[in-house]
């Protein structure tokens, strides 16, 4: 699972893409915007979820770093 640090670092980074391309490509910067703020939308999503489990009462996972690092990966 993406930590909210780390995909607040992945957004900020998405944007400076999107200012850069503006001049060269519009169409191109308009579907990353876009997609940025999809991703902007999830986030806000699962920040909701989490916080009604925990009005809830419902335990949550505790994130670990050695599962993040592993993800993608079978072996």
């Amino acid at each position: 699972m993406l930590a909210n640090k780390d995909l607040s670092t992945e957004i900020k980074e998405l944007e400076k893409v999107v200012d850069k391309s503006k001049e060269k490509n519009e169409l191109g910067a308009a579907q990353l915007k876009a997609q940025v703020l999809m991703l902007k939308l999830l986030r806000n999503i699962r920040t909701n979820q989490v916080l009604i489990m925990r009005h809830e009462g419902i335990e949550l996972i505790k994130p670990s770093r050695a599962d993040d690092e592993g993800l993608g990966t079978d072996t």
